[in-house]
């Protein structure tokens, strides 16, 4: 199951909102996948939020295997960082 299917449909409404609204990038890296696009702005926000930087600044990541490995976008983000991406 999707990461995406597991959260309440407020917060899918609130995130699908942002991807329309500054998700632009997100959606090119996720060649539109809207589901997976989400994943990497949920993501992108909680790396800017906490530690002032992008995802996107980050070295390669296999961001979509950790979607298919239906991660959480916290969880990639954590793995990310303690590979030393």
């Amino acid at each position: 199951m999707a990461w995406i299917d597991t959260i309440g449909d407020e917060r899918r409404a609130e995130i699908d909102a942002a991807l329309t609204e500054r998700g632009a990038e997100h959606l090119r890296y996720a060649n539109g996948d809207r589901a997976f696009a989400a994943f990497l702005l949920v993501a992108d926000a909680l790396a800017c939020k906490h530690m002032g930087f992008s995802i996107f600044d980050l070295p390669d990541y296999c961001w979509r295997d950790a979607y298919d490995d239906e991660m959480t976008p916290a969880q990639a983000l954590h793995v990310a960082c303690e590979a030393g991406i």
